[in-house]
């Protein structure tokens, strides 16, 4: 009886995880157009086996160790197919296609390690800027490309940022979700962000609910040396259009600045310091509440690294040197420590 009723127990958790992809599909048929064989059938089998979306390939598909879901960006995949993976597994929307232990491995044979974003858009933004430019009579068409690819970036964006697809301002009274806020967390192409930033310029200097701003996602969000030069090109295209986004505290009262080189140890000739410094030099002299350090302290933690955090260090004294003066502690300390006059002689 007990073995039977954990059956029972299992087959209704299957049955319930089922259901919600069937009701992720079913919301989405309605806008997303007529359904052809093919993606019916990967419904079909996302249904009977959810967990599948998320198995990498074990012997290197293409040599790369992919998910259902690579290969279904890869490919081009309807919205719906895409959808209902995410539904399941949100953080698929930026899984790099090979793990940290295999990128050693397989670094000779790829320019980069790309995620599911970077994929979507390089296989289609040829289309998609064609589609832009075009004026033929196949205009329509084209334009239905356009919507298309627009409605999967974001649909993945929503998924990296807010960790969930099921969100809605209208029926649940969440938070909309900000698509420069998503594009500005997760690494993506550059020629998409500067559409997003183009398209969505209104949202650049406007807080979240968490009072945050773009910037503060781009900085805290920044993947270290190996993509600093991204970083940089994200920070400057921010400041260029919000110079006083540099000057805005996050939730825990710490500047941009006190982030970059505090937390994420980025770099003033690649990786934006420079940018945020000469954007707001007041943070140049301001303490970081966290670690009680300004900012060329806070990059000194980091200067044992590389030498571009040794000339991060130096060029933030540099810009405020100042700050070199010893703390009223400090000097407090050395008072206490100095040896009577008399005993010097």
């Amino acid at each position: 009886a007990s073995t039977r009723d954990a059956t029972t127990i299992n087959t209704n958790e299957n049955s319930d995880n089922r259901r919600s992809v069937v009701e992720s599909r079913r919301r989405n048929s309605q806008s997303s157009g007529p359904m052809c064989t093919s993606t019916r059938l990967v419904l079909l089998l996302i249904e009977a086996c959810p967990s599948a979306v998320s198995v990498r390939t074990k012997t290197g598909f293409k040599n790369c160790f992919k998910t259902p879901f690579h290969i279904a960006c890869e490919a081009d995949a309807d919205y719906r197919v895409l959808r209902a993976m995410l539904s399941i597994h949100p953080s698929l929307a930026v899984q790099p296609f090979v793990t940290s232990a295999d990128v050693m491995l397989l670094y000779q044979h790829h320019n980069a390690v790309e995620n599911p974003l970077q994929l979507l858009w390089r296989n289609n933004h040829q289309h998609y800027n064609s589609s832009r430019s075009n004026i033929s009579n196949h205009q329509g068409h084209h334009h239905h490309g356009d919507k298309a690819l627009k409605e999967k970036m974001a649909l993945l964006l929503e998924a990296a940022h807010m960790g969930t697809v099921h969100r809605s301002l209208d029926h649940d009274g969440n938070p909309p979700f900000r698509l420069l806020n998503g594009a500005c967390s997760v690494r993506c192409p550059r020629d998409y962000l500067a559409l997003v930033l183009k398209d969505h310029a209104d949202q650049i200097c406007e807080k979240d609910e968490r009072g945050l701003l773009p910037l503060h996602y781009a900085v805290r969000n920044a993947e270290g040396l190996e993509s600093q030069t991204y970083t940089q090109f994200v920070i400057d295209s921010l400041l260029e259009a919000c110079p006083e986004a540099a000057a805005v505290k996050d939730e825990h009262g710490r500047l941009p600045l006190h982030v970059a080189v505090g937390d994420v140890g980025l770099t003033w000739h690649k990786g934006g310091v420079q940018e945020l410094a000469l954007g707001y030099t007041d943070a140049l002299r301001t303490f970081d509440p966290q670690s009680g350090l300004v900012p060329f302290l806070q990059s000194a933690v980091h200067a044992i690294h590389s030498r571009l955090h040794l000339s991060t260090t130096l060029e933030l004294l540099l810009a405020a040197p100042e700050m070199v003066q010893p703390t009223q502690a400090a000097q407090r300390r050395q008072q206490q420590e100095a040896p009577p006059v008399a005993q010097l002689y």
